[in-house]
């Protein structure tokens, strides 16, 4: 997970699934990766193209992320392919993190009643690659603000965790294909 848009100027809050600028990208192939993306923000490719082709330096940059993110392992399919891991590994070992995050508590107050606040943050490499195949549209709002690129996601996700506190539900795609407001969900582009 990447936000391009937002990563460079926030520390906090830019990753989630609702969240405006978000990028996913998934390798399924040594030649292939999908890309899921705001695509209210984001301009990918020539308009109608499903297929990207990116350059070297972009599949390095991706390899780069992918290797800062990855928690354990690391795959590849050649012995050339090993030989850029570790050439990337010795480069950006120390951007890497240990651990999958950190616990920070605080204090949140709602509704004037104060509450106690527990939250797990990713980690977050100092690594922010210009990606020249994912550009920001031109006419969009570039106010950089934290916040949900779908409030209805953003419900539906919250309406989830309290129908598992209540014992109701735990299946996370069936809750949501049933859930009210399901087709109100802008959807990831890919």
């Amino acid at each position: 997970m990447f936000n391009q848009f937002l990563d460079r100027n926030h520390t906090r809050f830019t990753r989630g699934l609702a969240c405006r600028g978000l990028q996913i990208y998934c390798p399924i192939s040594p030649r292939f990766s999908l890309l899921l993306y705001d695509r209210d923000l984001y301009k990918v490719g020539s308009l109608g193209c499903r297929c990207v082709e990116i350059s070297p330096a972009e599949v390095h940059n991706f390899n780069t992320l992918e290797y800062l993110y990855a928690r354990e392992n690391i795959y590849f399919s050649q012995e050339a392919d090993a030989d850029r891991i570790r050439t990337i590994s010795n480069r950006y070992y120390t951007f890497r993190q240990s651990g999958a995050g950190r616990l920070v508590r605080g204090k949140e107050t709602r509704l004037k009643a104060q509450a106690e606040l527990v939250t797990l943050e990713a980690n977050r490499p100092k690594f922010f690659p210009e990606l020249t195949s994912v550009k920001i549209k031109r006419r969009v709002n570039k106010t950089q603000i934290t916040g949900v690129r779908d409030e209805n996601w953003t419900t539906i996700v919250r309406d989830f965790a309290a129908a598992v506190d209540r014992g109701e539900a735990n299946d996370f795609p069936t809750f949501v294909m049933s859930h009210r407001l399901a087709s109100l969900v802008r959807s990831f582009s890919t």
